[in-house]
């Protein structure tokens, strides 16, 4: 069976409901097979936040949770796997974040060096030493 790819999927982020923390909430990017034919994921996505209009990366790109276990996720054409992130609320940071809006998440596929985006307006920090985000691996 071959690995899921950025041409054969989409992703969508998506708030997780109650998942709100002190200083964090859980955003849940879901990835659909949207092939003719069933594909796998395994692992951690690559995840960063964008900035409106140029695309550019804002921030240290997602790190990922330890101790975490990176099941196979088979994806029949139509179905979905979703991979949660979580987000550090940027105004904990000062001013050293140099905070601004992001317009949503680039997000690489286990083993693809092609992205998608996946739009979510939220506050980031464009300081690239600013670790907003960790990341999951998917789960089916």
């Amino acid at each position: 069976m071959h690995r899921c790819t950025a041409a054969a999927t989409t992703t969508r982020a998506v708030t997780q409901p109650g998942s709100g923390a002190a200083g964090s909430f859980v955003v849940e990017l879901v990835t659909k097979n949207t092939g003719r034919s069933a594909c796998v994921l395994q692992g951690y996505p690559g995840v960063s936040l964008t900035a409106p209009d140029t695309g550019a990366q804002l921030g240290a790109a997602a790190s990922r949770d330890p101790g975490q276990t990176a099941s196979r996720v088979q994806l029949a054409p139509g179905a979905s796997a979703t991979a949660l992130v979580r987000v550090a609320q940027a105004g904990n940071y000062g001013p050293r974040c140099h905070e601004t809006r992001a317009a949503g998440f680039r997000v690489y596929l286990p083993g693809e060096t092609a992205a998608q985006f996946a739009p979510y307006a939220v506050q980031a920090c464009s300081n690239t030493a600013t670790p907003l985000l960790s990341v999951r691996p998917f789960h089916g």
